[in-house]
């Protein structure tokens, strides 16, 4: 049998993501130290709107250690996840450390993404929301 990382890959592949999460969150009890397999089920997490469950496993992957690419894109997409649960000034902390890293390819979907993390930030400054750190 194939190991449950593997697994994930190929299951997000055919976009089965439910399936492909379940998969990364064995990988991760299997091998706890991998942080690719923290990064994909964070990401996975992320593409089925789970951003609160998202964020801590792309924290950890971050901490963990990644390789140069998915350093920038945990760094992303953890800015758009932190954004969409109201977490504005750490979004742009992310989006800063992304940014200082050069962004990612496709160039124009890095930059949607962090302009959405700034347009978000304005929309609920304006709205009056109150920011809160939530650690």
């Amino acid at each position: 049998m194939a190991d449950a990382f593997e697994e994930g890959m190929r299951l997000r592949e055919k976009r089965r993501l439910k399936a492909a999460a379940e998969a990364f969150g064995r990988a991760t009890a299997e091998n706890p130290t991998n942080p690719l397999a923290w990064f994909w089920w964070a990401a996975t997490l992320d593409n089925r709107a789970l951003e609160a469950e998202a964020i801590p496993r792309y924290e950890r992957a971050l901490t963990l250690g990644l390789p140069p690419e998915e350093t920038v894109k945990a760094w992303t997409w953890l800015a758009s996840s932190y954004s969409k649960t109201a977490r504005h000034e750490d979004a742009l902390g992310a989006a800063d450390e992304a940014a200082a890293l050069g962004g990612y390819e496709p160039k124009a979907e890095f930059d949607k993404i962090v302009a959405s993390v700034r347009r978000r930030r304005a929309e609920d400054g304006k709205r009056g929301v109150r920011f809160s750190r939530l650690r």
